[in-house]
């Protein structure tokens, strides 16, 4: 059946983009979910933020072995309007843990330093969950985005 081709197609495309991140291919997955976000009155914006915090009890790891990875795939074309903001962890490797997420007034350099993840249907967006990200809204009416929001951890880090 070409639905079953297409997700076997997409299983192996993510499987490999993200054991290429974590530098292995024995890799879990443990965050799966369906997002549906709509241009109009709703309000995404949100301050930059890590994920780790509601997808680990610890404190991220520097060891290789206990990253965790971010994988959205893009179920439709995200233009700027929409996209998820990203800010490289070049900018952000000294903070501190627990400024996990960062108010706009107190760090204006890093949300100038945030780049806008734009790309057509079917585009993957890999990012580890110690990099600094969020939301915004969507101010075109009629707008939306559709994303499969995924998260993964290498085998060795499994409980």
């Amino acid at each position: 059946m070409v639905v079953d081709e297409v997700r076997r197609q997409l299983d192996q495309k993510l499987l490999s983009a993200v054991g290429a991140v974590l530098r292995t291919p024995d890799v879990r997955i443990y965050q799966a979910c369906l997002w549906a976000k709509y241009g109009g009155p709703h309000t995404y914006d949100q301050r930059l933020h890590l994920d780790s915090r509601n997808q680990s009890l610890l404190v991220p790891s520097e060891d290789p072995a206990f990253h965790q990875v971010n994988a959205y795939v893009c179920l439709n074309d995200v233009d700027d309007d929409s996209a998820t903001r990203v800010v490289s962890r070049q900018h952000t490797s000294g903070l501190a843990y627990d400024e996990a997420d960062l108010d706009r007034a107190r760090r204006p350099e890093l949300y100038a330093l945030e780049q806008s993840t734009v790309g057509p249907a079917g585009s993957l967006l890999l990012f580890e969950a110690r990099t600094y990200h969020r939301a915004v809204d969507i101010t075109r009416p009629g707008a939306a985005r559709f994303m499969l929001n995924t998260a993964f951890r290498t085998a060795q880090a499994d409980p």
